[in-house]
């Protein structure tokens, strides 16, 4: 069997994007294979598989997405990731060409796209939604939701939580650069305060930009 494999990139996310309709047994597959084609010595590495189905019957969404993160655990959304998907489904003819709407397991999102001359995909705007700051909708058993606070090995953090479809815990500290993103991150993901687990954002003001943060990511199931 060959199967093509889309290795993409947008905004410092790695992803393999398959176009699995009407192959739920390749689907299947792929999904328990994700952590090993998700690995360096395959295809360079990537943050996530994406499956590219076929929408249900009956919906008038475009087609479906399912994300599996490099480490083989499901995930309900991410930004870069359907943005990835956009280009392939494009380029199967999905879509009216400017706009396409896909069903995932944050529920439906649509995307804007913006086509050269020549009818190729330059650019895709994904809907994401409001942000969510109710604890079940992120979810969170915190309560309240803001200035949640923990300490990894004696470093002291504190945040609030939100939902964009998948669970984020947004961590103000001194300086992104100097955290211990690969020690801490792991332990903040786990916090048993968020069900599904979380990413974990650590921002600071930018200085001499007053309209700017700076941000490190440690992504659920993925890493930095």
């Amino acid at each position: 069997m060959t199967v093509t494999v889309h290795h993409l990139h947008a905004t410092e996310n790695t992803f393999l994007v398959v176009d699995v309709r009407g192959d739920d047994a390749l689907a299947a597959r792929l999904a328990a294979d994700a952590p090993a084609l998700c690995a360096p010595a395959r295809f360079g590495g990537a943050d996530g598989l994406i499956l590219l189905g076929a929408a249900a019957p009956g919906s008038d969404a475009d087609c479906t997405m399912r994300l599996i993160n490099a480490d083989g655990t499901d995930a309900e959304m991410s930004g870069n990731g359907i943005r990835t998907l956009a280009h392939v489904a494009h380029g199967l003819g999905l879509g009216d060409g400017a706009r396409l709407a896909v069903d995932t397991a944050a529920g439906r999102r649509t995307l804007d796209l913006a086509v050269d001359a020549d009818g190729t995909l330059v650019a895709a705007t994904v809907d994401m939604g409001a942000a969510m700051f109710d604890a079940a909708s992120i979810p969170t058993t915190a309560d309240p939701v803001t200035g949640i606070a923990a300490a990894v090995d004696g470093v002291a953090y504190d945040g609030d939580a939100v939902g964009m479809g998948n669970p984020h815990w947004v961590l103000v500290v001194d300086d992104p650069a100097a955290v211990a993103l690969v020690e801490h991150g792991p332990v903040l993901e786990h916090d048993p305060r968020f069900p599904n687990r979380t990413n974990v954002e650590f921002i600071a003001p930018t200085p001499g930009e007053p309209d700017a943060i700076t941000m490190r990511v440690w992504e659920r199931g993925v890493g930095e």
